[in-house]
């Protein structure tokens, strides 16, 4: 069984691209992940939504790009230091990005949110958590075996 810690110290990501509703579609995912993973202390799915207005390619402006990474790489460092969270997937289509997190609690992630560096203005960003213990959204609708 691969530890979390392993799988996050030797981030290994993948992408699948493809479309969705005719527009472009990209999932960049952590390849290591599996069910066999220590993934049961990490029971909470945080999905994070970032709106954005869609380049003609459907895809985000270099500038809203940016922006994105500041705030993936911002939410990274606060959360996978001490692997109170783990980053999973990030999907990009039609005008959003979906960030797929599995926490140790809510608690511990609204905390490393609020605590991270900010920006002038507030992130566009919606969230929703979940219980997920099996990380079913994972394993059964962003990357299918």
């Amino acid at each position: 069984m691969e530890v979390l810690s392993d799988i996050i110290k030797n981030d290994q990501w993948a992408v699948a691209e493809g479309t969705h509703n005719d527009l472009p579609l990209m999932i960049r995912f952590r390849n290591k992940l599996s069910p066999d993973s220590s993934i049961s202390n990490h029971p909470q799915l945080i999905r994070i939504y970032w709106d954005y207005s869609p380049h003609e390619s459907g895809m985000p402006s270099a500038d809203d790009s940016q922006s994105m990474e500041v705030f993936e790489n911002r939410l990274v460092d606060a959360l996978e230091t001490d692997v109170s969270g783990v980053l999973a997937a990030a999907i990009t289509t039609n005008g959003y990005r979906e960030w797929v997190w599995y926490c140790l609690s809510t608690d511990v992630f609204a905390e490393r949110l609020h605590n991270m560096p900010q920006e002038t203005d507030p992130y566009p960003i919606e969230i929703e958590a979940e219980n997920d213990p099996e990380w079913g959204y994972f394993f059964n609708q962003v990357r299918p075996e």
